[in-house]
């Protein structure tokens, strides 16, 4: 089955603005004012998960905002979707951390769609035959099972 497979990089600084974007959305929280410090570990199977220090705007305080391996990828795909990079919905998306920068893997299974035979629609009784009595293409042009001068016929 072939694969559809992008892959992004992000720097430091970037995750560390996608990690202060998604706090601010799930808390309101609006004062934080710049991040100094990042760090990104990475556990076999369980995800990327950061630690993240926050000096407030006023300078004085400074905290340590925690994220787990979930909150890091909502964080990462929050960032991609307000920055409009594209990324497939039904895609199995996958974070690494590589020192101090992110690689996200969106892997896309392709697959050929064709309908389910119960769910054709058939023709109606006396119509000519359709598209849907007759067998699925992959492509082209498809021509009628009705010879051209017997279509004449039956418009007369």
């Amino acid at each position: 089955m072939p694969k559809e497979v992008h892959y992004f990089l992000f720097f430091r600084e970037e995750i560390q603005q996608a990690l202060l974007d998604y706090h601010a959305l799930l808390d309101g929280d609006n004062r934080v004012g710049f991040a100094e410090a990042l760090d990104l570990s990475e556990k076999a199977g369980a995800g990327v998960s950061a630690r993240l220090l926050v000096r407030e705007a006023s300078g004085n305080a400074a905290r340590e905002l925690l994220f787990a391996p979930p909150d890091v990828l909502a964080a990462t795909i929050q960032y991609c979707r307000s920055r409009r990079i594209p990324l497939a919905r039904r895609s199995e998306k996958i974070l690494r951390a590589i020192g101090d920068q992110l690689v996200l893997a969106s892997v896309l299974n392709l697959r050929l769609a064709r309908p389910r035979p119960e769910t054709r629609r058939t023709g109606l009784p006396g119509s000519p035959p359709g598209r849907s009595d007759q067998a699925p293409r992959a492509f082209g042009r498809h021509k009628s099972p009705i010879p051209f001068g017997k279509r004449a016929e039956m418009i007369e």
